[in-house]
């Protein structure tokens, strides 16, 4: 594992992400923001958001090697302070200089402390994911994990309106499965 160690506790959020070839992880970075009133706009840690790995400044990722042997591809894992109850999506992110803007399709998570939200390989099953990321993290943390409950993120359709990426509102939708996300950047 590279960069800092997150610290794990029933008071935070997680999500980590699982990719086998760095240029296939959807982003490097990405913000999640609330959603009010069945809408959400772009926003800011400042406003609410969660910040997932290096983004706007936020680098508070660790980073999972790939181990070939064992069969465990590369993961990002980071902690977000809880902020409170209901539905995130992911409303814009970035992989290296390119920007990533969801269009039809976006992750989606309700909050909940002591959640570990696992965004799967494209295709991935949910209990593959699962699985991988129970192994990734009891590797790093032991019997700790236990006190996590580890789930399979959401995804949701997502209709969006205006033209700026900052000042568009958009609409989550019916549920999707979030391994048929694909990079459409």
């Amino acid at each position: 594992m590279r960069g800092k160690k997150t610290k794990i506790s029933q008071k935070d959020v997680y999500i980590l992400m699982l990719y086998t070839r760095e240029q296939d992880a959807p982003f490097t970075g990405a913000v999640f923001c609330p959603v009010a009133n069945g809408k959400v706009q772009d926003c800011k840690k400042r406003d609410g958001g969660f910040i997932f790995g290096m983004y706007r400044f936020d680098i508070g990722t660790s980073w999972f090697t790939r181990d070939r042997d064992a069969g465990l591809p590369y993961a990002l894992f980071d902690n977000v302070r809880f902020k409170g109850k209901g539905q995130y999506v992911l409303t814009s992110g970035a992989f290296g200089e390119a920007t990533v803007i969801p269009e039809d399709i976006t992750y989606s998570f309700n909050s909940e402390p002591g959640t570990v939200f696992v965004i799967p390989e494209t295709g991935q099953s949910a209990s593959e994911a699962i699985k991988i990321a129970q192994t990734l993290l009891r590797g790093e943390y032991g019997d700790a994990v236990d006190q996590l409950n580890i789930r399979l993120i959401d995804a949701v359709k997502y209709d969006c309106e205006g033209s700026s990426v900052y000042k568009r509102t958009c609409k989550p939708g019916a549920a999707v499965s979030p391994s048929a996300l694909r990079k459409n950047w």
